[in-house]
């Protein structure tokens, strides 16, 4: 609902006055522009607060299809709309840090320092100088780590809510397998880039590269110059999604038919996948990773078929797989890419 100048301006004006502990409302320009941002902010919460007060697929955990009215619907008054909103931020912010402390005691960064140096130690930051009353609209953090699901354009408790959402989906997710398993899915991905590096591949070559070559031992790493460290790279450099690169290699896996205990692809199982892709036409590439991905969370469901909460885990699978299934266009462009230049064993 648009809300005119002259029903904001007391409303911040109020906001001032609190500020400045009831002593003056006079303020710099650039106090007024924060506490005019903050407002709409809160009103702009309001607004969406029906659908969003939900998990990381925008579904609302334990509450029934009917959402709450709307301020539009409810036509408040911008004061109404700004209270209303406002009392939801504080509220989404108990939630995500709430949340942030269940997931904290078994979360797991695989060395990787840019996911542990988010979620670790930058969230704390967080929720420590967050200013719920006079800047919720500040996100405070840069949040280096990419999620699956495109937060770009949202700010405040909302981004780092939908982001701790996301991490928790992804933790879900890579407990489903030993931790030496994704370490060393990891640690292969690293040693693919590595690989591209000295070769001079291409950013496309490395984009899904993260296994090494078939007659490597997986406890050995390419021979690396100490004195270049520009080579010096395993898993706890790395700057992409995690969860993304253990799909991906799961997935092909599924897809090739081969046992998830061999993490390394043979030189027969490359040109298995790259004939595979040659013949196939994208579309026909696609729907072949989104069959293998079905088969993953359908297996991920029946893990629970006997479980109390059968209902809960299966939504879970639902959102896992929602979260998840974004990556398969890129990677069927990239097989389809690898396939057609004789490069595919830079992918796997």
């Amino acid at each position: 609902m648009h809300y005119e100048m002259e029903e904001l301006i007391p409303i911040v004006g109020r906001l001032a006055e609190k500020y400045t502990a009831n002593e003056s409302t006079s303020v710099t320009y650039e106090k007024a522009e924060q506490l005019m941002g903050a407002v709409l902010y809160c009103i702009h919460e309001a607004e969406r607060q029906g659908p969003q007060e939900g998990d990381a697929s925008g579904n609302i955990e334990g509450a029934s299809d009917r959402h709450p009215l709307t301020v539009t619907e409810k036509k408040l008054s911008a004061k109404q709309a700004y209270e209303a909103g406002a009392a939801c931020v504080e509220q989404k912010t108990r939630k995500a840090l709430k949340l942030y402390h269940e997931i904290l005691p078994e979360f797991q960064s695989y060395e990787n320092e840019c996911l542990y140096d988010t979620f670790v130690k930058g969230l704390p930051e967080f929720f420590k100088w967050y200013d719920v009353k006079f800047q919720p609209q500040n996100t405070i953090l840069t949040m280096d780590y990419p999620v699956l699901k495109d937060i770009s354009g949202l700010s405040g408790i909302d981004k780092v809510y939908a982001f701790i959402k996301c991490i928790r989906l992804e933790q879900r997710f890579l407990k489903k397998f030993p931790r030496s398993y994704v370490a060393e899915i990891l640690e292969q991905y690293a040693c693919g880039i590595i690989r591209n590096m000295e070769s001079g591949g291409t950013d496309s070559e490395i984009g899904g590269a993260h296994s090494a070559e078939g007659d490597q031992d997986s406890s050995e790493t390419p021979h690396v110059d100490e004195n270049d460290a520009f080579y010096e790279y395993s898993r706890k450099d790395i700057m992409e999604n995690l969860c993304e690169i253990v799909f991906i290699s799961v997935i092909l896996h599924i897809l090739a038919r081969k046992p998830l205990s061999e993490p390394i692809f043979l030189e027969s199982e490359h040109a298995l996948l790259e004939e595979m892709c040659f013949q196939k036409e994208l579309p026909e590439i696609r729907e072949r990773l989104r069959d293998a991905a079905e088969v993953l969370f359908e297996q991920y469901d029946n893990e629970h078929a006997e479980d109390k909460e059968i209902t809960k885990k299966s939504r879970t699978g639902r959102e896992l797989s929602e979260y998840l299934s974004g990556t398969i266009d890129g990677l069927a462009a990239r097989l389809k890419t690898a396939a057609d230049c004789g490069t595919i064993r830079n992918l796997i």
